[in-house]
């Protein structure tokens, strides 16, 4: 007779004894490497040079120091990946061309190089363009891990409060419960996240959008940055399965499924009818689902445990399976590498990571509370087979009203970027206007109207903000 416990440990063996050629990561070399690894801050004490906000990230190479895994302090000077035509996404050999510079709004955040004598174990520097609302991550991946690529995830630290940041960087989806720009909620839930596919000795980076404007937030407010490996590899299972013993049925309100597993010795069932009869189901399904691979057999086994719960004690079942497993598949497993939070205010006599000068954060804020978002049902008179009249649901339309002055009431730009603010565009269209972009005072004019046809609810409007060096912000504003 074998236990239950067993079994699933032979389960586990046979996917490790059947997986491809194709090398899969030891999970415990990576996390036992990243564990140890993972808090990536240090404190920046007075004379740093890294708090040194005039630094010159447009230099042609950079040079940063880490902490080895013994404890040692290494280094590696690299080319500035904004140029480096190795770096598959930003890699542009053309100097002048390269996105990096402070005429196109590119502001230095934080950075942490290290220095000889002291450093953390992944390098980094944040860039912020102000006319844009790009954070961007730059994070130095230091050592050689087995991975198909990184994942970069940026979110709030934890807080009292939290600003609008984030407000636009996705389209709130029709019917989510989010009331279109009215919808201010942000929290230490919501977070951006970005792949990347850096090699040894490259820098893994990353754009947020922190776009969304609010006039005033917490002077602790942070930014969370966490870096992971991910790596992916093919599986394929091949085996039998065999169980059979006894089982005392669960009185009702008993452990769930997985608890089963683990209380009951073992289970049975001499035939697929046995096995019927307490799911509830037909022997032929029984047979179907034991026959269907280990995915829809595990959940039968699990769905059989829990037919046991809500029985009064009495004769054990018995039961009696035996079936083939056949099974391919990927495995990922993901690996935390670092993480580490910087403050968004240039906070005197803090000794963590903040930002070393000024940053205006975000662009514009819209409120929308001018806007009524509106809703008909539509039912159409039929008349059934015996003559009777009645409704029938036809369908739904839902449209947003704009009163005058919209824009002028609900839109905030960032003061610190009014000036330079060339024109601010709504892409719109009706039957007196031409689809396309109109200035917002000509759509502040008169009532406004977005209308689309019968059951389509995903409501949008777009904005265009031109600001005088020519940078241009687009943004589709979801009602």
């Amino acid at each position: 007779m074998r236990k239950i416990n067993t079994l699933l440990v032979l389960l586990v063996l046979v996917i490790s004894a059947c997986k491809k050629d194709e090398k899969i990561v030891d999970q415990t070399t990576l996390f036992s490497r990243s564990n140890s690894r993972l808090s990536s801050s240090r404190p920046l004490h007075p004379g740093d040079p890294n708090l040194d906000a005039s630094w010159d990230w447009t230099q042609h190479s950079w040079t940063a120091y880490f902490n080895n895994a013994n404890g040692s302090v290494g280094s590696v000077t690299t080319l500035n990946p904004f140029i480096d035509g190795a770096q598959l996404v930003y890699g542009n050999v053309d100097v002048s061309k390269a996105d990096m510079y402070p005429a196109s709004g590119w502001m230095l955040v934080s950075r942490d190089f290290g220095t000889p004598t002291e450093a953390n174990a992944y390098p980094f520097l944040l860039l912020y363009n102000k006319y844009r609302g790009i954070l961007r991550v730059c994070v130095l991946r230091t050592y050689d891990v087995l991975s198909s690529y990184q994942q970069i995830t940026l979110g709030y630290a934890t807080n009292t409060t939290y600003p609008k940041f984030f407000k636009y960087s996705s389209t709130k989806p029709p019917y989510s419960g989010a009331d279109g720009p009215n919808d201010n909620t942000q929290s230490a839930g919501y977070k951006q996240t970005a792949i990347t596919s850096a090699g040894v000795q490259q820098w893994m980076i990353a754009d947020f959008d922190v776009t969304g404007y609010s006039e005033t937030f917490d002077v602790n407010t942070s930014f969370n940055i966490s870096v992971s490996e991910v790596s992916l590899s093919d599986v394929a299972l091949n085996g039998n399965i065999q169980l059979d013993g006894t089982a005392q049925p669960q009185a009702g309100g008993g452990p769930n499924a997985e608890g089963l597993i683990k209380n009951a010795e073992t289970f049975y069932a001499k035939t697929a009818q046995g096995v019927s009869n307490v799911l509830k189901i037909s022997p032929d399904d029984v047979i179907g689902k034991m026959a269907g691979g280990p995915v829809l057999f595990v959940k039968t086994f699990f769905n059989l445990l829990a037919g046991f719960s809500g029985g009064s004690s009495g004769v054990p079942y018995s039961i009696k399976l035996k079936g083939t497993t056949n099974q391919t598949g990927s495995i990922k497993l993901t690996s935390p590498k670092t993480s580490f939070s910087v403050y968004l205010k240039p906070l005197t006599g803090v000794i963590g990571y903040r930002a070393l000068q000024n940053i205006p954060w975000g662009i514009f804020n819209l409120e929308g509370t001018s806007a009524q978002v509106t809703y008909q049902t539509v039912y159409t008179t039929v008349t059934d087979e015996y003559g009777y009249p009645g409704d029938v649901w036809d369908g739904d339309f839902r449209w947003v009203i704009f009163q005058p002055n919209y824009f002028n009431n609900d839109l905030t730009i960032n003061p610190a970027l009014i000036s330079e603010v060339k024109s601010i565009e709504v892409l719109y269209g009706d039957n007196n206007i031409p689809y396309g972009f109109i200035p917002i005072s000509k759509f502040d004019e008169t009532q406004r109207m977005i209308a689309p046809p019968k059951n389509v609810f995903e409501l949008q409007l777009g904005i265009k903000i031109e600001f005088n060096n020519g940078s241009v912000v687009y943004k589709l504003i979801s009602y």
